[in-house]
């Protein structure tokens, strides 16, 4: 994380030996640096964005219209009017910033509650108080 004094590096990708842990779900990436200041230390941690390449239009949606579930199946509520909601699954391809980015969801355009969406859940499933 950013802090007073923190250093803003660009790398560029280097080819490093293919290495994951599967129990997080991660993948290593290896880049390069420029340390001539000084200011890294070998083997210091810290935090890095990595750009993506997108791949055409894609579906996104605020992160706070995903409820996720017990089985970590991810739903949005659609706004049916009236105050009537339909839940719908979608697939989150990844979490970029406050947003997420679906690979399947509602078609575009259609009102999703945006904030809520769990206590639309437990209304829904009768959980809760």
């Amino acid at each position: 994380g950013a802090s007073d004094g923190a250093v803003v590096a660009t790398g560029a990708p280097v080819q490093g030996p293919p290495d994951a842990d599967a129990t997080a779900a991660t993948v290593f990436l290896y880049y390069s640096v420029d340390n001539s200041e000084g200011s890294l230390r070998r083997g210091q941690r810290f935090g890095a964005r990595v750009a993506l390449r997108a791949t055409g239009a894609q579906l996104r949606l605020p992160w706070s219209a995903i409820m996720l579930d017990a089985r970590g199946d991810a739903w949005v509520y659609i706004d049916l009017g009236d105050g009537r909601y339909q839940r719908h699954a979608v697939r989150i391809d990844r979490r970029d910033g406050d947003d997420a980015v679906l690979t399947h969801g509602p078609a575009v355009g259609t009102d999703v509650a945006i904030t809520g969406a769990v206590e639309l859940y437990g209304t829904e499933f009768g959980v809760g108080k």
